[in-house]
Parts: C-alpha cells; structure tokens; sequence
C-alpha cells in the first residue's frame, strides 16, 4: 500500500511547486504595483479616464493610468513640482510636459538623446516598479493622441482609439506610466 502513494506523492510534489512559484511571482508582482501606485499622488479634483498598457519583450509592459482635471496645466505642475522633480518640455513644439521619478519622489536620470521626451527616455524597462513618468497635456492641444507621451504600445498613432475619445477637451491630461512584469 506505501508503494500505491509514491507516484501520488511525487506527482503532488511535481505539480505543487511550479504552481506555488507561479503564485509567488504574480503575488509579489502584484504587491509591487500596488505599492509603485501609492506613491502616485493623484491631482485633487482630478478623475480617472482609462488605462493602458503595452506588452514588450523579456516579460515587460509599460502601464499608462490616464487622468484629467478641468485645471490650468500651470496650476496641474505648480502642484506636482512641490512632491517631484521639475518638468522638463516634451519636444521642441512645447505639446506636453514630463518628469521621470523613483517610486520615494528622487529624481532619475534622462537616458534621451532623441528630439523629444517619453517614457523611456527616464526609466529603463530593464528595472520595472522603479521608475515612473508623469506627463502633463492640455486638452484643447489638436490632435493629442498622436503625441509620443500619449500610448505605451506606439509613438504616433493615426486613428484615436475609442478610450481616448473620452478626454475633454479642455483642461489637463495627466499621465502616470511606468514598466511591470508581464508574465
């Protein structure tokens, strides 16, 4: 009879630690986020639009959260640059505002030398939950959907998607984003 459980054993065994790491991994991914989101200090009157999020290789995606406020965009960074870095202008054009942070408010360092700013031009994908962007758009801004700050899964895009027809189109568009895993 002890040799009827063996197999039963070793089976329980084979299948149970794959599935507990597999829990682990996406408990602490989860806990991860959570914690990276509070320290996201949401803008007072401001209401959320959507997320987004694009996949990218190595088990990474970039997080975008969406929010918006009837605000001056001035009065939208006047708030933010008491708690975090200063902006910087986005492209040479002035369409947006942004500045990269470490989940404890410290500056990151701009990896950039292209002619406009983004996500990644502050976080490497390399170490997700450790930095975040937070972006700054005026609404009445044309054609904001086609700025580079505006989705994770591509720099321009032509045709606005049905979520960003929901952003008013006057005030301030605030984007957080930053990297998570994926798998």
């Amino acid at each position: 009879m002890k040799s009827s459980r063996l197999p039963l054993i070793v089976l329980s065994i084979v299948v149970l630690i794959p599935a507990t790491i597999i829990v682990v991994l996406y408990a602490t991914s989860t806990l991860r986020e959570n914690n990276l989101r509070s320290a996201l200090h949401s803008y007072p009157n401001s209401q959320m639009l959507f997320e987004d999020q694009a996949r990218f290789g190595a088990d990474i995606a970039q997080k975008s959260l969406y929010y918006w406020t009837a605000d001056a965009i001035e009065l939208v960074q006047e708030y933010y640059e008491s708690t975090f870095p200063a902006f910087r202008v986005g492209n040479a054009e002035k369409q947006w505002l942004i500045t990269g942070f470490n989940p404890d408010g410290s500056p990151t360092n701009i990896f950039s030398n292209s002619s406009f700013l983004a996500h990644s031009s502050f976080c490497d994908y390399r170490q997700p939950y450790d930095c975040i962007t937070l972006a700054l758009i005026n609404t009445n801004e044309p054609n904001i959907y086609t700025l580079p700050v505006m989705s994770p899964s591509t720099f321009s895009i032509l045709t606005p998607p049905p979520n960003y027809l929901s952003i008013p189109s006057e005030g301030t568009l605030i984007i957080y984003s930053y990297y998570i895993r994926a798998g």
